[in-house]
């Protein structure tokens, strides 16, 4: 029987302290499995974004893509540089659940990894 393999794992991120363990979780598993990890945003401009994540995270004007965009390729090379592993960023915009769902399913990913606790506050 074949095994499992894990190649391609999509972690979305709201960049909140919350995700600092899902994003430990999902390096640990692409160097295991040597698999590509991919960060993505979704950007969701009918949610309130609290002021002390949009500012910290990304400090130009709000709804700015371009600068948001950057700010994920930033960090997609610095933990890819740290880490030894491929990382992508990728910026979306629409509806979080439904855009989550969508890139998993057309980007033919093997995992998801998600945080809790983020910008709902649930």
């Amino acid at each position: 029987m074949e095994k499992f393999r894990i190649r391609n794992l999509l972690l979305p991120t709201d960049f909140s302290d919350s995700n600092v363990s899902a994003f430990k979780t999902a390096v640990a598993i692409c160097k295991r499995q040597q698999a590509n990890l991919t960060l993505l945003y979704v950007m969701d401009e009918s949610l309130p974004v609290p002021e002390d994540i949009l500012h910290r995270q990304f400090p130009t004007e709000p709804g700015n893509q371009k600068s948001i965009k950057n700010e994920i390729n930033e960090l997609a090379a610095k933990l890819s540089e740290q880490t030894g592993i491929s990382v992508e960023g990728k910026l979306e915009k629409g509806a979080i659940g439904a855009k989550i769902c969508r890139v998993a399913f057309e980007g033919k990913f093997d995992l998801i990894v998600v945080g809790t606790h983020g910008i709902s506050g649930q």
